[in-house]
C-alpha cells in the first residue's frame, strides 16, 4: 500500500491566487481585458523556454518583456513604459481564490506539511497570506529566484539550505 504524503508542494501563480483581476489591469491601460491570459500564458511559455535553454530569468522581467511585445502594437491610453509597469503592479494587488484559505487550514489541520514553489517571488506569496490568516500555515515559501532552473524543471532545488527548523516534526 502506498504511503500517504505527508508534504503537499503549492503553486502560488494562479493556482492560489485570482489572476481574473489582471484584465481589469489591461482595460485599464486600453488593451483588451482577454489580454490577460494570453500574457500569462506566454510568460509561462518563455520561462519554460529558458529553463530548456539553460537560463533562470526572474519573473517580473520576463513579464514586463512579454507585456511590451504584446502590448507594442495596442492603443494604449498611456506610453509602453507606464502601461507595463500598470499590468505588472496588478500581480501585487491580487488575492486567494475564495476556498484557499479554508482548505490550506484544512489541510494544515490535518497534519500535512504545507509549502509553496513558485515561478515568482516569495514577495508575492507573503502578501497573498499574511492577510488573509495563513501564512503560519506554509512551513516554506519557496522560489524558483533562488534555485537553478524555472519549475518544472526536473531539478528546480534551492541553492540554499532550509530554514531552521524545518526538519522539525508536527
Amino acid at each position: 500500500m502506498p504511503t500517504p504524503p505527508s508534504v503537499i508542494v503549492f503553486d502560488v501563480n494562479g493556482t492560489l491566487s485570482d489572476m481574473s483581476p489582471m484584465g481589469a489591469r489591461f482595460a485599464e491601460v486600453g488593451a483588451a481585458p482577454p489580454l490577460a491570459t494570453l500574457w500569462f500564458a506566454m510568460l509561462l511559455r518563455d520561462g519554460f523556454a529558458l529553463t530548456a535553454a539553460g537560463d533562470n530569468g526572474r519573473f517580473a522581467d520576463i513579464g514586463a518583456e512579454v507585456l511590451r511585445g504584446l502590448l507594442g502594437g495596442v492603443a494604449l491610453d498611456r506610453g509602453l513604459d507606464e502601461a507595463v509597469d500598470h499590468v505588472m503592479a496588478g500581480m501585487a494587488g491580487l488575492g486567494l481564490h475564495p476556498d484557499v484559505p479554508e482548505g490550506v487550514r484544512a489541510l494544515e489541520n490535518a497534519g500535512y506539511r504545507l509549502i509553496t514553489l513558485t515561478n515568482g517571488s516569495t514577495t508575492v506569496a507573503e502578501t497573498l497570506f499574511t492577510p488573509a490568516g495563513i501564512r503560519d500555515a506554509f512551513d516554506l515559501l519557496l522560489s524558483v529566484e533562488d534555485a537553478p532552473a524555472w519549475k518544472p524543471a526536473r531539478h528546480p532545488t534551492s541553492t540554499r539550505p532550509p530554514p531552521a527548523g524545518w526538519n522539525r516534526g508536527r
